[in-house]
């Protein structure tokens, strides 16, 4: 899905920002509506990340896993460590 946006997004940005040597009449018109359409996509996608959450009841993201955070983990989704093995001392 990254992809398909990304590829949206350069069509859109490149029809408005790319010089075109013969300029059409209607030409003008579908750069300002590639770059209008970009900027709202970008504004939906912003607002969709910092709301997304509100609007589907609390479960659209993860939750966050508090122990892998604390603990610097390089995985997000670790399951914590195994306990050590008792001590011979704690076997007696």
């Amino acid at each position: 899905m990254a992809h398909l946006g990304g590829a949206l997004a350069g069509l859109l940005v490149g029809i408005f920002a790319l010089d075109n040597r013969r300029v059409r009449r209607w030409e003008p018109w579908v750069q300002w509506a590639s770059v209008t359409l970009f900027a709202c996509l970008v504004l939906f996608a912003v607002v969709w990340n910092i709301f997304a959450d509100a609007w589907t009841e609390g479960g659209f993201y993860p939750p966050v896993d508090r122990w892998s955070q604390d603990n610097c983990s390089a995985t997000y989704y670790a399951p914590p460590p195994p306990p050590p093995p008792p001590s011979p001392t704690e076997q007696e």
